[in-house]
C-alpha cells in the first residue's frame, strides 16, 4: 500500500498521445526471450516471458502496435502450448487475453473507434471460441428408458432455475479466469515496479558519491564527469517514473485480479459502477454475498 501511494504521488500527469509506439526496449528483451523459450518448446517460459513484455506496455494507444505484436506472440505460445498438451485453459486463457486486449482498446479509443479498429481480435476470438466449443466436454450416455413416467420427466426441458444456476455457474467461471490473467498481469508489473525503484537508488547513491568525490578534490569537474553525472541523473529519474506507472497498474490490475477471482469462487453479486473525485476518475466495485 505504501509504494502504492508513493507512485500515485511521483506519476507524472498523463499527456494526450497521438501516436503509436513499438516495443520499449524493456519488453523487447522479454518479447525475444519469449520467443526463444518458444523454439525450444519451453511453454511455461515462453508464456510467462511474453506477459511480461506486455505489461511493460501499459497505453493501449500509445504502445498500440507493440501490444498488439505482443498479442500476437502470446497467441502463438498458448496455441502450440494447447495444442501439445491438450490443455483446454490455454485456450481459455487465451480468451481472456483476447477478450482484455479488446476492452481496453476500445475505451481508450472511445467514439473514434472504428469496426476496422477491432476486426483482427473479433477473427481471433472466433477462432478461439470455435474451438472451445468443438472441444467441449462430451455429454454422458442416454440411461435406458425406464418406463414412460421417467421418460416423460427426463424429456421435460430444464427449468429456469437449473438455466439460472447454469448460467451463474458459467459467469463465475468467466470472473475466474479473467481474475487469473489481471493477477499475473498485476504481479509482472509489480516486478518491474520493484526494478525501477531499485536502479533509481542505486544511480542516486552512484551521483552522489561522484559529486562528494567531486567536491573532495577541490578541482572542477571534467567533461567525463559531467556526462557521467547526467547519466545518472537521467537513469535515475526514468527508473523512477517507470516504477511509478508500474505501481499504479500493477496495484490496480493486481487488487482487480483478486477481487474478481474471490467473485468467481463465491456466489455474489458483482456491481460496477463510475466514480469521479476532484483528482481522479474510476470506477467502484462493490460484492453482495
Amino acid at each position: 500500500a505504501a509504494l502504492l501511494s508513493i507512485g500515485l504521488l511521483v506519476a507524472p500527469a498523463p499527456k494526450p498521445r497521438a501516436t503509436t509506439s513499438d516495443l520499449t526496449p524493456a519488453a523487447r528483451i522479454h518479447h525475444q526471450r519469449g520467443l526463444t523459450a518458444l523454439d525450444a518448446r519451453e511453454f511455461e517460459a515462453s508464456i510467462g516471458e511474453l506477459e511480461r513484455a506486455y505489461a511493460l506496455l501499459p497505453d493501449p494507444l500509445r504502445h498500440r502496435d507493440g501490444r498488439s505484436k505482443v498479442l500476437g506472440s502470446l497467441r502463438a505460445a498458448l496455441l502450440e502450448a494447447h495444442a501439445a498438451t491438450g490443455d483446454r485453459a490455454r485456450l481459455e486463457r487465451l480468451q481472456a487475453l483476447l477478450l482484455a486486449h479488446g476492452e481496453a482498446l476500445r475505451v481508450a479509443l472511445g467514439p473514434s473507434g472504428t469496426p476496422e479498429d477491432f476486426a483482427m481480435i473479433e477473427v481471433a476470438l472466433q477462432q478461439v471460441e470455435t474451438q472451445l466449443r468443438r472441444e467441449a466436454p462430451v455429454p454422458p450416455a442416454a440411461a435406458p428408458v425406464a418406463s414412460p413416467a421417467v421418460s416423460q420427466q427426463a424429456a421435460r426441458p430444464p427449468s429456469l432455475s437449473e438455466s439460472s444456476r447454469s448460467s451463474a455457474v458459467g459467469r463465475e467461471r468467466g470472473l475466474r479466469i479473467a481474475g487469473g490473467v489481471l493477477m499475473g498481469v498485476g504481479t509482472a508489473a509489480l516486478g518491474v515496479m520493484a526494478y525501477g525503484v531499485v536502479v533509481h537508488i542505486d544511480d542516486r547513491h552512484k551521483l552522489q558519491s561522484l559529486t562528494a568525490f567531486v567536491a573532495a578534490s577541490g578541482a572542477r569537474p571534467t567533461h567525463a564527469q559531467d556526462q557521467e553525472a547526467l547519466r545518472y541523473l537521467e537513469g535515475s529519474d526514468q527508473h523512477r517514473t517507470l516504477a511509478a506507472v508500474m505501481g499504479v497498474l500493477g496495484g490496480v490490475a493486481l487488487i482487480t485480479g483478486v477481487g474478481l477471482h474471490v467473485a468467481g469462487g463465491k456466489r455474489a453479486q458483482n456491481r460496477l459502477a463510475p466514480a469521479l473525485g476532484p483528482r481522479f476518475a474510476g470506477v467502484t466495485w462493490r460484492l453482495v454475498f
